[in-house]
């Protein structure tokens, strides 16, 4: 029969299993059943006393039933289990975290969507974090997997940046992942248009209600507006 552990105990870590068996045994085969019904063969030992070392964080925190399935000469076997064995390890794995837009490596400009996922095996993401050259910029609380974060690359140098995302599951453990883009902007339109009267002559006398004819044009683009003004006054 299985000695430790025994049933109702609840487990972490590494178990040392060990048993007490008869002189015909000749190996014995550990199995863990899930709640499934389902059998994962943790190892076999071939030397009284029959035991093994097994690691409980290679299985999900839950409920299992130990099986011992004890051999003799003839290959005949029977079986001993421990019930409602209970695995509780502490989450020590950090979440994944996966930016899937833009493609790493890729030139942007203007605003821009970086777009990921945070996941995490034992809970869930909680929030993540935006970082730009290793310097913080922003937050986001998760409910979802995905996320999505704004960036004006404007407020930054046409050169290649380093984004980092990290995320952090209910246990405050901490993933993250680097990525690199290249912002390149166009520079700042600084230059004003010009606007040119045309008729009437500067100077003139005139009378009544008079046209004002003129141009405007700009460097950069389109002029957008014009404001006539008449003694400081629009």
């Amino acid at each position: 029969q299985i000695t430790s552990p025994t049933t109702n105990q609840t487990v972490q870590g590494t178990v040392n299993i060990t048993t007490t068996t008869n002189q015909y045994v000749t190996k014995v085969e550990f199995y863990l059943k899930n709640s499934l019904g389902q059998d994962t063969l943790l190892g076999t030992d071939t030397t009284s006393p029959f035991g093994l070392s097994w690691n409980t964080t290679n299985h999900t925190n839950g409920t299992y039933t130990l099986i011992g399935r004890a051999f003799n000469s003839q290959n005949q076997s029977v079986d001993y289990s421990v019930a409602n064995l209970q695995i509780n390890n502490p989450d020590t794995k950090p979440p994944v975290v996966t930016i899937t837009s833009p493609a790493n490596n890729a030139t942007v400009n203007g605003t821009i969507n970086l777009q990921g996922t945070a996941t995490d095996d034992s809970t869930r993401v909680t929030k993540v974090e935006l970082f730009i050259d290793d310097k913080f910029v922003s937050s986001l609380t998760l409910m979802l997997p995905s996320f999505t974060f704004q960036i004006d690359t404007t407020k930054y140098s046409n050169a290649k940046h380093k984004i980092t995302v990290k995320g952090y599951d209910v246990a405050n453990n901490i993933g993250s992942t680097d990525w690199f883009l290249t912002f390149n902007n166009p520079p700042p339109d600084t230059k004003p248009p010009v606007v040119t009267i045309t008729s009437p002559a500067n100077n003139s006398t005139q009378t009544g209600t008079i046209n004002l004819q003129g141009t405007s044009s700009d460097d950069s683009g389109t002029v957008t507006k014009l404001e006539l003004y008449i003694d400081g006054l629009i």
